[in-house]
Parts: structure tokens; sequence; C-alpha cells
């Protein structure tokens, strides 16, 4: 009995400094964003930081559990800020494999599928993973927009508006 009366008091600083932590860690994440956000040119370096915090964040298992996947889910936007794809990938399959009942585990699905659409041009791995989201997600806000770039892949720009263009002049025609 006698120990657990010393150890209750380190035992109850261990965890209030946790929370210090946590707390200074989330303001330093707070002012590396809204530095970044006011001076969004030079922010490399800063990404790199603010990217390292957020991982530092999402490593701690007694973080909330909602913060930690929208922290992720900004990593990736951030590491793909500074051309960083494959760091992004890293950031939205964590939340896929650590958080996959969150509801904001669809967004991170699109992310992957949009990344290696987009920056990677990985349109064969795009593929799958659109599928993947809309077989999983058919209700889902980014339904529609999943499905339009499935039905694009690959296709540049130019070819997505010549396309529009031509179902414009064949909808005119038939009016």
């Amino acid at each position: 009995m006698r120990y657990f009366l010393i150890l209750l008091p380190l035992l109850f600083l261990q965890c209030k400094s946790g929370n210090k932590n946590t707390s200074d860690l989330n303001a330093e994440i707070t002012a590396l964003e809204a530095e970044i956000g006011a001076n969004p040119g030079s922010a490399q370096d800063k990404i790199t930081g603010l990217l390292a915090k957020y991982e530092e964040f999402a490593a701690s298992p007694e973080n909330d559990q909602n913060q930690v996947v929208d922290y992720l889910l900004r990593a990736g936007e951030m590491a793909s800020l500074i051309n960083q794809p494959h760091k992004s990938l890293v950031y939205y399959e964590k939340i896929l494999t650590e958080h996959a009942g969150h509801p904001k585990a669809s967004t991170a699905l699109f992310m992957k599928a949009y990344t290696l659409d987009d920056k990677l041009k990985k349109y064969d791995e795009a593929k799958v993973v659109y599928e993947d989201f809309l077989a999983k997600y058919p209700n889902d806000d980014f339904a529609d927009d999943t499905q339009f770039l499935l039905d694009n892949l690959g296709k540049s720009e130019e070819e997505i508006i010549k396309l529009f263009e031509e179902k414009a002049a064949a909808q005119n025609v038939n009016q």
C-alpha cells in the first residue's frame, strides 16, 4: 500500500505531462500551419517540420483518434504540396490500416486513388483503388467525383474538354 501511495503521484504527474505534451504539440502544429498559410511560397522547410509534428502526434495511441486522422489527412495534403506523393500515400495507407472504421477512411481511400492517378500517373493502380472506393462507399460525397475520374482515367485535360464539347454538341442536335 505504501508503494502505491508513492507511485500514485508519479503516475499522476506522468499523465499530466503527457497531456501537456499533447497540448504543446497541438500548439506547435497550429503555429506551423499558420506560418505556412501566411507565407506558402517559402514553406518547404516548414512543411517538412510540420510533417514531423503530425507524425509525432499520430504515433501516440493516447491522442484523440479523430484528431490523429485529421492530422494524417493534412499530412498527405502537405506532402503532396512539396512534391512527395509517395509520402502522401504512406499517410493515407496509415489511416486505411490503423483507422479503417473511421468516418474519414473514405476520404483517405479517395485521396490514395487520386494521388496514384494525378501525381504518380499509375493508372492501373489508381483504377483498382477507385473501383474499391466505389464498391465500399457508393453513396459517399466523393462517389460522383470518383466515377468521373475513373471514366476519364489517363486522359488529358484537352481530351476531357473535347469529350464535353462533343457531348454538348450531340445534345444540341437532339433538341
